[in-house]
């Protein structure tokens, strides 16, 4: 039986934002290809292990995160000092299984774990120094505004030192491996779809239009805000905005928009069901930096999906959307695809165009690179 080491910067259930659906779908995949995982996972958010973790995972260790001040004082980036847990080092070094660091969060020991074993990657789910420097351009408070651009410039640095020592880095995107490559970083692309994801959106109209997403991010709000901009001529329109953590401001603006509902921290059950009821999901962002892991969900389980042309940067994957960047052009969009059904022929080319992603660059290339070519999985 095959064995590796995952590493998570935070506990990947429930998956209820980006980052930790993409470590969650890695370990089904994993737990399909017959491959035990120990997950290393650092704790904090009062986010707890769960039993479905357990079914997934052979073993699973938890790190307490070091948050706060002392963290912050280093040219290391903050959210990778804040994972420097000794124990982590100590127990990724006690045996010769593949070790996979998910996202340079957690990386601070990748160089120590290197001098001992070859067969060490990193899943880079985006380049977070890119991705730091747009938090920083569109963030309106000063204090986060500064703390987000130091964070990009010491990310810059430790990034380019850092991920040359892996063996490979998986990336999500051809554009991440190129600039990665600029580096002298061994990097593979394997994006985060994978062979037994089916589509399962419901034919026919759906219930108006949802926007969701983690609402505490400023480019959300701003996105929001663009959105409603253009359709506070069109009450009749129906909008459900759903998401974490909303800011006061965000709530005292929604007031005005007595045509949108506002739904705080969806559940696990919640959330599902909201995607799939759904006619449409407007998705808008300013920040192009790496894979919109919100796109993984929406394409599964939505019916039509609008967005501008920075919130999907796979050419392939635009094919199964609405593009847009001009916002003004929306409501008459909106208007033409509420007069339309969810046809079987649009979750079949739907379909076509997720397994053909996957069969060109899925988890599957990732599982193939660490263990290979003749890995078999339940449902490959």
């Amino acid at each position: 039986m095959k064995r590796i080491h995952v590493v998570s910067f935070d506990v990947p259930y429930p998956p209820n934002y980006g980052g930790v659906f993409a470590v969650y779908q890695l370990l089904q995949f994993l737990k399909e290809c017959n491959v035990n995982v120990v997950l290393h996972v650092f704790t904090y958010n009062k986010r707890q292990i769960s039993p479905e973790l357990n079914v997934l995972c052979e073993k699973i260790i938890t790190y307490k995160r070091n948050t706060g001040l002392w963290s912050q004082l280093s040219i290391l980036p903050y959210i990778v000092r804040s994972r420097r847990h000794p124990d982590l080092r100590r127990n990724l070094i006690a045996d010769d299984e593949p070790v996979l660091f998910e996202g340079v969060h957690t990386c601070y020991w990748l160089k120590d774990v290197a001098k001992v074993k070859a067969n060490v990657f990193v899943r880079a789910h985006n380049i977070e120094a890119d991705y730091y420097r747009f938090l920083a351009k569109y963030e309106s408070e000063l204090t986060k505004r500064i703390f987000f651009s130091i964070e990009a410039y010491r990310l810059r640095f430790f990034e380019k030192k850092i991920l040359k020592l892996a063996l490979k880095v998986f990336c999500f995107t051809q554009k991440d491996a190129e600039m990665l490559s600029h580096y002298g970083v061994r990097t593979v692309v394997s994006n985060p779809f994978f062979s037994s994801m089916r589509i399962q959106v419901n034919k026919g109209n759906g219930r108006g239009i949802l926007i969701h997403g983690n609402l505490a991010i400023n480019d959300t709000v701003q996105s929001i805000r663009l959105i409603l901009q253009h359709f506070k001529d069109y009450p009749e329109i129906k909008m459900i905005i759903a998401g974490r953590n909303p800011a006061d401001e965000l709530i005292n603006y929604l007031v005005g928009f007595p045509q949108v509902q506002l739904i705080i921290n969806p559940d696990d059950a919640q959330l599902p069901e909201l995607i799939q009821d759904a006619h449409i999901h407007l998705c808008h962002t300013n920040i192009e930096a790496g894979f919109k892991m919100r796109l993984m969900s929406l394409l599964q389980y939505g019916k039509f999906i609008v967005c501008n042309e920075k919130f999907c940067t796979e050419p392939l994957l635009k094919q199964a959307l609405y593009i847009e960047n001009d916002l003004a052009k929306w409501p008459a969009l909106v208007k033409t695809l509420l007069g339309k059904d969810f046809e079987p022929i649009d979750i079949e080319h739907r379909s076509n165009v997720v397994n053909t992603l996957n069969g060109t660059r899925g988890i599957g290339i990732l599982i193939e690179e660490i263990f290979g070519k003749n890995t078999k999985c339940e449902n490959k």
